[in-house]
């Protein structure tokens, strides 16, 4: 078993302070969610009746801030992923580490291996090159033997550990499937060494762009979503 720590070649210590940022965020997240669904809940109380009646005002009040509370949680916890996932790639090249011990599953090396068997499976791997779907189907069970490799930490750390484990190993899924795509566009197979070569370069700057941009798109249609069910939902019993 690889832990996330021991990728990360800085020991548990430094990782640490990153968690505690992200429960930071989470936090403060949750402030502002809930300020703001407190804000939705009294629009809508103060609007959702035509005529003054209790009822309507209770009934708006309640599904607003049901779908306020749902959305802040929900966004709270991604940002906090986002979060610790951009300062583990940043600082500790945490995308690189974890890319690399998916290549080793793909090139079937283990630690457990004798250095003559893992030449040998390197040696296969430089002299044949590999289908497509074979090179999907091999990243796809390298990144679910990743995926449930477990951390020593436990509680709300380890569970913040794990989801921004999660969601470096997907965007690194994303980045090698389509590359895998483009060559096997361009030569009709996959050479797995040349693509851990070069797509390693950088990639943890290419992690942080990914996962910020995709953060803040999402981010942006959670709110939109949020923010028109509210007024759907006042003005609706408004109406009716």
């Amino acid at each position: 078993m690889v832990d996330v720590t021991a990728l990360a070649q800085k020991g548990t210590a430094q990782l640490l302070p990153l968690l505690r940022r992200g429960l930071a965020s989470f936090a403060k997240a949750l402030v502002v969610g809930f300020g703001l669904t407190l804000l939705a809940v009294l629009l809508a109380a103060s609007q959702a009746s035509r005529h003054g009646e209790f009822a309507p005002r209770l009934l708006a009040a309640a599904l607003v801030a049901l779908v306020g509370v749902s959305a802040t949680l929900l966004l709270s916890s991604k940002h906090a992923v986002v979060v610790v996932a951009a300062q583990a790639l940043e600082r500790l090249a945490l995308g690189n580490a974890l890319f690399q011990v998916v290549f080793r599953y793909l090139l079937n090396v283990t630690d457990e291996q004798a250095s003559g068997q893992r030449l040998g499976a390197v040696g296969n791997a430089l002299e044949t090159r590999i289908p497509l779907a074979q090179a999907e189907a091999r990243l796809r069970a390298a990144i679910a033997k990743v995926s449930l490799e477990r951390s020593e930490l436990e509680g709300m750390r380890g569970w913040l550990l794990a989801k921004v484990r999660g969601r470096i190993l997907r965007t690194i899924e994303r980045l090698t499937l389509t590359r895998f795509r483009r060559d096997n566009q361009q030569r009709g197979a996959i050479d797995l060494l040349q693509v851990r070569d070069e797509l390693g370069q950088g990639l943890d700057d290419v992690l942080v762009a990914q996962i910020l941009a995709l953060s803040t798109r999402t981010t942006l249609l959670f709110s939109g979503i949020a923010i028109a069910l509210c007024a759907a939902i006042t003005w609706t019993i408004h109406w009716a």
